[in-house]
């Protein structure tokens, strides 16, 4: 079972269950010369309309081909002290902007030891 987080899915141009490079795909993945002409002609169209009119023409194709079956959705359960601060809500962990807002350790804290 293969699984992809939200980023991976949200457009046509990068959504990795659409990509049908054949010989250049996974192994055992789609192949479909059509999609990728589609993906990569949407990707490169500056214009709202047309890259609207690719979407529904790959949505029409996906019906047509059935690149992937899902078998389900999950969520990732995450869950941190309160003294972790700035954890930002997203799909995949994000590692910046997160502090601790105590000291990590006990020798770490003003007046320990004396000092």
């Amino acid at each position: 079972m293969t699984s992809w987080v939200f980023s991976d899915l949200y457009t046509p141009a990068v959504s990795q269950p659409l990509d049908g490079a054949c010989d250049r795909a996974w192994f055992g993945w789609y192949c479909s010369e059509a999609m990728q002409k589609l993906r990569g002609d949407g990707a490169r169209t500056e214009d709202r309309g047309e890259r609207k009119a690719f979407v529904e023409e790959i949505q029409k194709l996906t019906y047509d081909e059935v690149p992937y079956v899902p078998l389900g959705q999950w969520s990732q359960r995450r869950a941190y002290r309160n003294h972790v601060k700035g954890v930002l809500p997203f799909a995949a962990p994000l590692l910046w902007n997160v502090w601790l807002d105590k000291p990590s350790c006990p020798w770490d804290t003003p007046g320990a030891h004396g000092i």
